[in-house]
């Protein structure tokens, strides 16, 4: 469930970069993509907790 949270994070953070960027939007494009850079992050600490079976309880 983590980890689909995490795509689904991924994807809308993505898609708001790419629309605050089709209108013209710098700032809000840019707070988009830290946020998208923090969603990759989180996506990538989940799978590696995945996949050493340390999972925070």
């Amino acid at each position: 469930m983590r980890r689909a949270l995490g795509i689904f994070g991924v994807v809308w953070t993505l898609a708001g970069v790419v629309a605050f960027a089709l209108v013209d939007e710098p700032r809000w494009a840019a707070l988009c993509a830290i946020l998208w850079l923090v969603a990759v992050l989180d996506l990538a600490v989940v799978t590696r907790r995945i996949r050493h079976h340390t999972q925070p309880p």
